[in-house]
């Protein structure tokens, strides 16, 4: 799959940019579009991420419904929105978690940092650890407001919407799990934190 990195930047229309990884260290972004949430199984043994479908045609929720294991199996929350990956100015496909995006929702809150929609300034993530049971996540603003460039809010303008990419990534899952390498997943490597939604 991510030899085909191209035909993929192409077909979810956000040219070079691909999937954001957050990166050991800062990770400095600016959210340019609304962040849409969907529920995501993350498969321990295959180190695999399936996009849940609904209880009522998600295979992995029927299979577990049917051995009554359905509270052990429930997906976990995923959003997905674009940003703007401040190392390579490239327009991204972003994958976050429960926490990720509550510490965020927080920050919209607070009377020094709050905003409406999608913030007018800079995000940074922090990560530390590199697997899935040490790694955690830090959010805070880099607070300075700063205005998208004309050639941003162009690239803006033509990204595909997120409901439609969520609906071809389930489209293109076909029902079948698609196996990718646990470090080079970016879904797989927030799942250790935002399963439950508590930082660990």
């Amino acid at each position: 799959m991510f030899g085909d990195i191209e035909k993929i930047n192409k077909h979810y229309g956000v040219g070079n940019g691909g999937w954001l990884k957050l990166e050991v260290g800062d990770n400095q972004i600016r959210i340019v579009s609304e962040f849409v949430d969907y529920g995501n199984h993350f498969l321990e043994n295959a180190k695999t991420s399936v996009i849940c479908t609904g209880a009522d045609t998600c295979p992995i929720c029927l299979e577990a419904i049917k051995n009554g294991k359905y509270q052990d199996n429930k997906p976990s929350v995923q959003f997905l929105g674009y940003v703007i990956d401040r190392k390579d100015a490239g327009m991204k496909l972003f994958r976050m978690g429960w926490g990720i995006f509550k510490d965020i929702n927080d920050l919209s809150m607070k009377a020094d940092s709050a905003f409406e929609g999608t913030p007018p300034y800079d995000i940074v993530i922090n990560r530390v650890g590199t697997g899935k049971n040490d790694t955690r996540y830090k959010v805070r603003c880099a607070r300075t407001n700063t205005p998208l460039t004309e050639d941003e809010m162009s690239a803006i303008a033509d990204l595909k919407p997120i409901e439609d990419v969520i609906e071809e990534m389930k489209e293109k899952q076909g029902g079948e799990t698609d196996k990718e390498d646990y470090e080079s997943d970016p879904n797989a490597e927030l799942s250790a934190r935002d399963s439950d939604g508590i930082d660990k």
